[in-house]
């Protein structure tokens, strides 16, 4: 199959804006390969000369592509039918590399601001290598899941902070509320957003709000006890 074949050849170059897009990818090139590890192939084809397609990959030793190498028959074949499916992926198929490599491959068509489609981005997943390489690609070592956990603590803070902060002035601002009302109904917007479920939020709002722990509590029980109470009523 030749790719004149498919009348996705154009004659003139790229644009800077063409070029800008394609580069725009290097990146998600690298970062589907260190999510994903050593068993899994990313490489990105422009279609601008497809006898040198490939113009950025990782773990190019699974099926032997350098920069520079021209666009598969089996890429072009998944471009045409994205072409006339209208679709922007592939589905996931299965393929062997030159190498003789099984591998689970999808196709990704990146178009031009005028919706052409100008480069592929092809994610293949090599399924000859061993059960425990994959397994290494996908499990945290040790300083890892610390460093995640931090990071997981740090976003959560962040996010109650923002959240208290947002509820706290549309409760302060909204003149319908009493001045000795709005603590409470502070603490009950909060129960009802679940941010009551964050690490620490306890501890959080009460030095926020500048009340005790003990009257954080007391609201939320006061909050579950009406709204039981009105679920009895109604059933």
């Amino acid at each position: 199959m030749k790719y004149d074949d498919l009348k996705f050849n154009r004659a003139e170059k790229f644009t800077a804006a063409e070029h800008a897009i394609l580069e725009s990818f290097f990146p998600v090139v690298d970062a589907i390969g260190n999510l994903l590890g050593d068993t899994c192939e990313v490489v990105l084809h422009s279609l601008e000369d497809t006898e040198k397609s490939v113009v950025k990959f990782v773990n190019g030793h699974i099926s032997g592509r350098q920069i520079g190498a021209p666009i598969t028959d089996l890429s072009l074949h998944m471009l045409h039918k994205m072409h006339e499916n209208g679709a922007h992926f592939s589905d996931s198929y299965f393929t062997r590399a030159k190498n003789g490599k099984l591998m689970k491959c999808t196709t990704i068509a990146i178009r031009n601001l005028k919706g052409e489609v100008i480069a592929l981005l092809c994610v293949n997943l090599n399924l000859d290598s061993p059960l425990s390489d994959f397994i290494a690609a996908l499990t945290p070592s040790s300083l890892n899941k610390i460093t995640g956990e931090q990071s997981i603590t740090f976003n959560e803070e962040k996010s109650l902070d923002a959240q208290l902060e947002r509820i706290s002035d549309q409760v302060i601002k909204n003149h319908n509320i009493a001045a000795k009302e709005k603590v409470r109904q502070i603490i009950y917007q909060l129960y009802r957003e679940d941010l009551f479920e964050l690490k620490g939020a306890v501890n959080t709002v009460s030095k926020y709000l500048d009340i005790s722990r003990h009257t954080v509590y007391l609201y939320i029980r006061e909050y579950r006890k009406k709204h039981t109470t009105l679920d009895l009523t109604q059933q």
